[in-house]
C-alpha cells in the first residue's frame, strides 16, 4: 500500500488540488456558486472539492482551470516526490486567524497574490518574496541587511 493511501480521511493529493483550487478562485475573486455555474456544478460540489473530500475527475479538472484561466498542472505544483508521505492539516490546524483573513481580502493583497501567482519559476518567485521582505523592514524602520530607511 502507498504512503498516500494507508490513511483515513481526504486523499493527500486530492486535498493539495482542493487547496489550490481554492485559493486560486479566491485570487481571481470568484465565488464558488460563479465557478460551478460556469462548470455546470453546484457551489456545494465545489466546496467538497475544495476540502478534498470528492475527487475531481480529469475532465472536471480540466474544465475548472479553464474557467479560473489557469493550467491543470498549477493544482499540482508543490506536490513532494511521489513516495514522500504527504500530511493533511486537522481542522483544529486549519482554522484561519480572522485578522489574517482580513488582511487576505483587501483588494490590494487580492493583488498582490495574483500577480505573484502568474510569475514563473521558483528563482524569481523566492526573490519577489525576499524584495518585499527588505522592503517591510525598511518601512517599518528596521536596519535589517544593511539596508537604512529613508
Amino acid at each position: 500500500m502507498s504512503p498516500l493511501n494507508d490513511r483515513q480521511g481526504p486523499n493527500p493529493i486530492d486535498f493539495h488540488v482542493g487547496v489550490r483550487l481554492r485559493l486560486l478562485r479566491r485570487i481571481r475573486g470568484m465565488r464558488a456558486t460563479d465557478l460551478g455555474a460556469a462548470v455546470d456544478l453546484n457551489a456545494f460540489q465545489i466546496q467538497k472539492y475544495e476540502a478534498g473530500v470528492s475527487r475531481l475527475s480529469a475532465a472536471k479538472l480540466f474544465e475548472i482551470a479553464g474557467a479560473l484561466g489557469a493550467s491543470v498542472s498549477y493544482f499540482f505544483e508543490g506536490l513532494p516526490p511521489r513516495d514522500s508521505v504527504i500530511e493533511v492539516p486537522t481542522k483544529a490546524s486549519n482554522d484561519a486567524d480572522p485578522a489574517a483573513l482580513e488582511i487576505l481580502n483587501r483588494p490590494e493583497m487580492k493583488e498582490l497574490i495574483a500577480a505573484f501567482a502568474r510569475i514563473d519559476g521558483a528563482r524569481l518567485r523566492e526573490c519577489c518574496q525576499t524584495l518585499i521582505g527588505l522592503l517591510s523592514h525598511v518601512q517599518s524602520g528596521e536596519d535589517k541587511d544593511g539596508i537604512e530607511p529613508g
